[in-house]
């Protein structure tokens, strides 16, 4: 749960405003956590393979260079290719005069049919044997896991954990993809870490694996940094703790807290995930609230400290299952039920007053994938999200605000809108030490939006160079650039260090007329450099970033460099 935690925060687009004057956006308190919801990333990694027992060669004695006539093939323990399948790897040889060398071919070529047919633990066998009238026989060892070990006494993920392990071992032969679904599975188990995984191969195609894993019941990240709107504060302070229940189903609760140090913008989340059957599937439960109370600058003698509060609660209900699981490749599908509300109330005037309610379904999908374009020791890492939102008129939602109740945050805004999200990341090695990453992001809706359903640029995606959102709007187009360099430092508790420089764009169109200044497109540039160590075992990172606004002003009113840091911790 703490590895899409420490995603999440890199998300984290909270407000939008200008250093004089007030945006009705820029206390909208539902901006807040949005971060938190994002896409689940499985974890994906290099595969290390099994080896399977390398082919034994066996002695005819005087005929072993014989040249002999192949009448017939047996071949038996076969039970995934019928006779006729299997024929298709010899039939030219029959009736030819071949050598015990191309005997091993035939052999060969029954091994790659099973292994092409993803039952890679499988292999056709050259047993000792003479050979009477050309027929030769030929037997297949269908590999199967037999037994699925850990090095932890606790009983790990209770009955998802059998499951999976069952779904392991009921089948026979094993396919590939098959171990290596239920057993990235195992480690998608809240609290679960796998460390290393071995296979022994025993006799008559019986493997059993051996898990090397460690448990943590609980987990904690803390961060500290000031990439935020300082009409909330110069800094915040964002504290997680997940309590994993390992030994029943695999659930996990999370707590998140997230807080300015003058306590202007208070979050809070609470969040539960539970195994459900045991092929992936997995249900989350979400509850949301946010309490902000902005202190504007400039001349809005309105706005002080205390004149304007903004609030939002949020409810949501996911259900995510992966079509496709493995160290390599990951396919994830997800539904959910988002239902939310954001006001802002003023004590004196309405200026600033609004109430949004919004009941959406969201649909989506998240592709991840390794490749080796430049190489076998060059990967790189993609993932792929593409999310399709759609708003209802219900639980209180309405078209439009009665007489009686607060206007919508924009002027012509719909809660019964469309929209889809587009995001795709891609992580390329470049040596062993360097590394390039593209970032590119958009949305397009259908209808106009309200203000918490506008696409923002600024933070720490894209518009890095300011402190928060300071565009938004119903279209957008983004990307961000990174050039990187990593040092191993095995200097006392220092284990890493970073060097990296950035250039990032990013344009908001509108198609509510309200909300165009200066047209239908607005834009936000930057570029930058910065540094991040890691110590401790990697549990602790520090980062310090210069951001350099290009196209517009910064919430400070001028595009000075802004200096960012952030400070994480993980236990």
């Amino acid at each position: 749960m703490l590895r899409r935690m420490s995603l999440a925060i890199l998300f984290n687009l909270i407000f939008i405003g200008s250093a004089y004057s007030i945006d009705i956006t820029e206390i909208n308190a539902g901006r807040v956590g949005q971060e938190f919801l994002d896409v689940e990333q499985l974890t994906i990694e290099v595969d290390k393979p099994y080896t399977p027992p390398k082919e034994k060669r066996v002695s005819f004695g005087e005929n072993e260079e014989a040249i002999f006539t192949l009448n017939e093939v047996k071949i038996d323990g076969s039970s995934v290719f019928s006779q006729e399948e299997l024929m298709q790897t010899y039939k030219s040889k029959l009736g030819s005069k071949i050598s015990i060398e191309e005997l091993y071919e035939i052999v060969r070529n029954i091994t790659n049919m099973y292994h092409k047919s993803g039952y890679t633990l499988s292999r056709a066998l050259l047993a000792p044997q003479v050979m009477k009238n050309g027929v030769v026989y030929i037997p297949v060892i269908e590999g199967y896991i037999n037994k699925v070990n850990h090095n932890v006494d606790a009983n790990v993920g209770g009955d998802v954990y059998n499951k999976f392990v069952e779904n392991i071992t009921n089948e026979k032969p094993s396919k590939e993809v098959s171990i290596k679904r239920y057993l990235s599975l195992i480690g998608d188990i809240p609290g679960v870490e796998i460390k290393e995984i071995n296979y022994f191969f025993g006799s008559h195609g019986a493997i059993d694996i051996n898990i090397d894993m460690e448990i943590k019941k609980f987990e904690f990240y803390a961060e500290t940094n000031n990439i935020i709107n300082k009409i909330f504060g110069s800094s915040q302070v964002i504290a997680a703790l997940t309590a994993n229940e390992t030994s029943i189903a695999g659930s996990t609760q999370l707590l998140t807290l997230q807080s300015t140090n003058v306590s202007r913008l208070n979050f809070y989340q609470i969040e539960h995930e539970q195994n459900i059957g045991g092929d992936g599937l997995k249900l989350q439960l979400t509850g949301q609230m946010t309490r902000v109370k902005p202190k504007f600058r400039g001349a809005d003698e309105f706005a002080n400290e205390s004149n304007v509060r903004g609030r939002a609660s949020r409810a949501n209900i996911s259900v995510l299952y992966p079509i496709i699981r493995s160290q390599q490749k990951n396919l994830l599908v997800f539904g959910s039920a988002d239902a939310q509300t954001v006001d802002s109330t003023q004590d004196s005037g309405a200026s600033v007053e609004f109430n949004d309610k919004v009941r959406s379904l969201k649909l989506g999908l998240s592709f991840e994938t390794l490749d080796y374009m430049f190489g076998k020791s060059l990967y790189a890492n993609n993932i792929f999200n593409i999310i399709v939102s759609k708003g209802f008129l219900i639980l209180g939602a309405k078209k439009v605000p009665s007489s009686n109740d607060k206007p919508f945050s924009i002027v012509g805004g719909r809660p019964d809108f469309t929209k889809i999200n587009v995001n795709y990341e891609r992580l390329q090695d470049l040596s062993k030490s360097f590394y390039l990453k593209l970032e590119m992001g958009g949305q397009y809706a259908f209808t106009e939006l309200l203000s918490v359903e506008e696409y923002g640029i600024g933070g720490t995606v894209y518009g890095r160079g300011y402190d928060s959102v300071v565009v938004s709007g119903e279209h957008a187009l983004a990307m961000n650039l990174e050039l990187g360099h990593d040092s191993i430092v095995n200097f006392s508790v220092f284990n890493n260090f970073r060097k990296y420089v950035y250039y990032d764009a990013g344009s908001v169109w509108n198609k509510n007329q309200a909300q165009r200044v200066n047209g239908a497109r607005t834009s936000a540039n930057s570029s930058g450099i910065g540094g991040m160590v890691t110590m401790f075992d990697d549990q602790v990172s520090a980062v310090v970033e210069l951001g350099k606004p290009l196209s517009r002003n910064s919430n400070n009113g001028n595009k000075n460099i802004q200096i960012f840091f952030k400070l994480i911790g993980t236990l």
